[in-house]
């Protein structure tokens, strides 16, 4: 069985590798008004890295906008959300 911190370092390199292939040089972007509407969570990236938490809704919704060219919803979400949802007991 994967222990979830090793379930976590793996959800870091899986955003790792994608952004390496967007081969983007921005880390933010700006809305119309020249405010920053979005931003890459680094303090929450770092804490994905170290195993010592999961991802967020919000860093999953950024990270599908941002790695759309690079990565499918299905594939962001079966390494980012699935693996740290509760598990179901089955049924006997």
């Amino acid at each position: 069985m994967v222990a979830r911190i090793d379930r976590r370092k793996e959800a870091y390199q899986f955003i790792l590798d994608k952004i390496k292939k967007l081969e983007a040089d921005f880390v933010y972007k700006t809305n119309k008004s020249g405010e920053v509407s979005d931003i890459v969570p680094l303090l929450e990236l770092d804490k994905i890295r170290r195993g010592i938490a999961d991802p967020s809704l919000e860093l999953i919704i950024f990270l599908k906008k941002l790695l759309r060219p690079v990565a499918s919803e299905v594939e962001i979400e079966a390494k980012l959300l699935k693996p740290f949802q509760p598990r179901t007991p089955s049924p006997k």
